[in-house]
């Protein structure tokens, strides 16, 4: 019915090995199903995958993410969800809960995975965006007030405007000094990635009143005012893949060159934490698009620009008011479309039909050229690829390129 055939006849081709396993997909890319098409449709696979996987994404939020929003409303409450870690879209994920929430530890707390809760809230309009904060994976008990003042400024940076702080522990007096903490104990030696809030920590609880006033100012000011942001980079993968992959101060608790580096992956914790959190900037796939678009985001940012990832969802509900696009609180003055290969051909009608309006839509490296998902595929590459070549100027190859293209469409940074 969404796709437009019956999968039933090929479902075989659509099993993966270890696709839907977390703590595999969290240090692998995806790999090859068991069996597939020969012979001359070689990509007929790939596209039914895409239309399987898809179709899951729209269920999984139409069902779990916006039914459980119904139910929790049903009895007065709001729903919290952080929506990443399985095959769907995030940003639908995060931004059909009542309030998005993300974590310092999933993606190493990279600016562009804590971006997409914030921009979740922005283009869903959701008021309240949270964090579970201060938490790394095998950093426990090394978290300074230095560190805490810059994860609290990482987390505003990336519009969440809530932060709770991963833990507060119970200590129960059997345990002598520092207590039982469930997330970061002797008792459990696996178990290390939370940094412990309480007054256990003669360190961070001396600096607690100054770093919570500061806290509690800050955030009552960003949940009264929005985010403003005038360009945003298109974003359809399912899910954001995990690992410490991207460099940036505090990423998997490691402030700079002066903390204390990342342990080597020996004994059983070590092993453990490779395999959950791997670390490392040489990958492939999806996390090199991941790393390439940080990148470019940064770049954005040194030229005095705040980009956003939006969706699909919110791009096909979008409308023009003046020089922009509006996607929830949203105002875009340029869309870019970064190193991607395929657009649906409602996406791509749409963006041609803002481009028309006079609204920059800018393609790195490549210009999208066919349809993702099999039904009726030919007509509808050819659909893609027209929509996409009434859409004008020139092939972006660098973040200079769009720095310069958005600076000739006189887009302002902040």
């Amino acid at each position: 019915r969404r796709r437009g055939y019956d999968i039933t006849p090929y479902l075989p081709a659509m099993y993966v090995p270890l696709k839907d396993v977390g703590y595999y997909t969290y240090g692998n890319e995806i790999g090859l199903p068991n069996f597939d098409f020969a012979g001359g449709t070689t990509d007929a696979g790939a596209r039914m995958r895409w239309d399987f996987q898809r179709t899951l994404s729209e269920l999984f939020v139409e069902q779990f993410i916006r039914g459980m929003a119904d139910w929790a409303h049903a009895r007065g409450v709001q729903s919290r969800v952080q929506g990443y870690g399985m095959l769907a879209d995030p940003l639908a994920m995060l931004g059909y809960s009542d309030i998005p929430e993300t974590e310092q530890l999933y993606g190493g707390g990279a600016l562009n995975f804590l971006k997409l809760a914030g921009a979740a809230g922005t283009l869903y309009e959701r008021p309240v965006v949270t964090s579970e904060s201060l938490v790394w994976q095998g950093r426990a008990y090394m978290t300074t007030p230095l560190k805490w003042r810059v994860g609290l400024d990482r987390l505003y940076e990336s519009g969440i405007n809530q932060a709770i702080y991963h833990g507060y522990p119970y200590h129960h007096p059997a345990f002598p000094h520092p207590g039982y903490h469930p997330f970061a104990s002797p008792y459990m030696a696996m178990m290390n990635f939370s940094s412990d809030m309480s007054s256990q920590d003669p360190l961070l609880a001396g600096a607690a009143p100054a770093l919570n006033a500061c806290a509690a100012r800050a955030q009552y000011l960003l949940q009264r005012s929005r985010t403003s942001t005038r360009v945003g980079i298109f974003y359809q993968l399912f899910d954001y893949p995990n690992g410490n992959y991207i460099e940036e101060e505090l990423v998997a608790g490691v402030l700079d060159e002066q903390d204390a580096q990342l342990p080597k992956a020996g004994g059983i914790s070590g092993r453990v934490m490779q395999m959950i959190m791997p670390s490392g900037g040489d990958v492939t796939g999806d996390r090199k698009w991941i790393q390439d678009s940080a990148a470019l985001a940064a770049h954005l940012v040194s030229r005095g620009h705040y980009p956003l990832y939006f969706n699909e969802d919110r791009l096909l509900q979008a409308h023009i008011e003046g020089h922009a696009v509006i996607m929830g609180e949203a105002r875009f003055e340029a869309l870019i479309l970064f190193r991607e290969t395929s657009l649906t051909v409602e996406a791509a009608t749409k963006l041609a039909e803002l481009a028309a309006a006079g609204i920059p839509v800018l393609f790195v490296d490549v210009r999208p050229d066919r349809n993702p998902g099999w039904h009726d595929h030919a007509a509808r590459d050819q659909a893609v690829r027209e929509a996409v070549g009434g859409i004008g100027g020139p092939l972006c190859h660098s973040s200079d390129d769009v720095a310069a293209e958005l600076a000739a469409a006189g887009v302002q940074g902040e």
